[in-house]
């Protein structure tokens, strides 16, 4: 047997795992533990929110289009939990449940962006970080405890951050489209689909006639360990949403 130190052999295989490997493992084996220094929740949040069922009509394109603004300060009114569902499914809702397909394009069909909400204000959701799940249109509890504070803070501090009603996380994980096409194309193709979604995202923010903002400026390293990020993800972009102050 060869010589690999700091490896450790994969059972029933010929492969090789080091220990950051294996500890961003049982990171992503352990989704609901709250991340060291967040608050835990005063009540135990749901597992799982089945969300209402998203509309089909709304403002004409063109005057959505015209009224598209970034907004940087909300209200304390809570975000209502139909307009984020609206919200998400436009993200990335399944249009076509005969082949998957959702609502924003993507590389191959390959979907290498995850959407992850920070509910600060949201009615009827009050603690933790929640994973929407297209298949199914729900939010699954992916950490519990109160990570409004904490995602602030990795935001660089940005008050709208705060008083958003939530915060949707983009992680993307660019293996996915690797393995179908190629490393180089990989992370292209990612943060080409996180803008095709956030552009979603305020088209259907301004059409419910909410506030809307897209956030680059924060720590990827102190978001992915927050989430507790497994090797090969990482936080690519912030969007906030609220009602208008």
């Amino acid at each position: 047997m060869p010589d690999k130190p700091n490896v450790f052999p994969a059972a029933g295989t010929d492969r090789w795992w080091s220990p950051a490997l294996l500890l961003s493992l049982l990171l992503s084996m352990m989704p609901l533990a709250a991340a060291a220094g967040v608050e835990a929740c005063g009540t135990e949040p749901p597992a799982v929110v089945e969300l209402p069922e998203p509309a089909f009509r709304g403002a004409p394109l063109e005057e959505v289009i015209a009224a598209r603004r970034t907004v940087r300060y909300y209200s304390p009114e809570p975000l209502g939990l139909q307009d984020l569902s609206q919200i998400l499914w436009s993200a990335q809702g399944i249009t076509d449940p005969d082949r998957g397909m959702r609502a924003a394009p993507s590389a191959g069909g390959t979907y290498p962006v995850d959407l992850y909400v920070q509910p600060n204000n949201v009615f009827g959701l009050e603690c933790g970080v929640y994973r929407y799940e297209p298949v199914g249109h729900r939010l699954v509890l992916y950490r519990a405890g109160r990570f409004r504070d904490a995602i602030h803070e990795a935001a660089l501090g940005q008050r709208w951050v705060y008083t958003a009603g939530a915060v949707i996380l983009f992680v993307a994980t660019p293996a996915r489209v690797a393995e179908k096409y190629d490393e180089a194309s990989a992370l292209k193709s990612t943060l080409l689909e996180a803008g095709h979604i956030s552009q979603n995202i305020y088209l259907q923010a301004t059409s419910l006639g909410l506030g809307v903002g897209a956030i680059g400026g924060f720590s990827a390293e102190a978001m992915g360990r927050l989430l507790g990020l497994g090797e090969g993800q990482k936080v690519v972009y912030l969007n906030l949403v609220g009602n208008r102050r």
